[in-house]
């Protein structure tokens, strides 16, 4: 089996570097906003996220100031879901295991460097840095033209995961203990859902 698995609210806990990344775009425009509301941040492409916030000719530049935050330390204000490190691991003896994200490409491995967890990984797919690739749908595209695929299967806490696997024929897993909803989850048909860590091992 193939695991293409996500990173923030899958892999990390990731609200903090996020958070703060986009505070510093949104407070340097003197833009308002509630706290708890920018966590619809995690996860969607940037792109999409801060046009709920500022103009699209302003999109670019916010994305870069959030860049520059993230880039000087704001991406290792994360922490590993527990469990999730031993169980990819224990994937990686039987199955081989794809990293799937909308983040940035180079963010993303530092982040699974950072961790200790690269090695285990077979593949990254993620965000190009250049915003040619910005969807789940073509992170996972990119897959399918690149790899030779054996029953792939997609584990993320969003319904743009689920619903970009969908449309692959991938199968799908949908996990609640990330930034996503069990409706979201169900809405964009997740073929299964995990509540916890622990429960992803009996469904892989």
């Amino acid at each position: 089996m193939d695991i293409f698995i996500d990173l923030d609210g899958t892999i990390i806990k990731s609200e903090e570097g996020v958070l703060n990344a986009t505070e510093v775009a949104l407070k340097k425009r003197n833009i308002e906003y509630k706290r708890e509301d920018l966590l619809e941040f995690i996860g969607p492409p940037l792109s999409v996220s801060f046009l709920d916030y500022v103009e699209e000719a302003e999109v670019e530049s916010a994305i870069k100031d959030f860049r520059e935050y993230y880039e000087d330390g704001g991406m290792f204000e994360c922490e590993l879901y527990e469990g999730i490190d031993l169980l990819i691991k224990k994937w990686s003896k039987d199955h081989r295991i794809f990293l799937a994200t909308s983040k940035g490409h180079d963010f993303a491995i530092e982040i699974i460097k950072y961790f200790g967890l690269y090695e285990y990984f077979d593949g990254f797919y993620c965000a190009s840095m250049d915003g040619k690739i910005v969807h789940k749908i073509d992170v996972l595209k990119q897959a399918v033209k690149n790899e030779k695929l054996n029953n792939p299967v997609m584990i993320g806490d969003r319904g743009s995961d689920m619903k970009a696997a969908n449309e692959l024929d991938f199968k799908t897993i949908g996990v609640l203990y990330g930034y996503g909803s069990k409706e979201e989850l169900e809405e964009n048909n997740a073929q299964m859902i995990a509540q916890r860590v622990e429960d992803l091992e009996l469904l892989i």
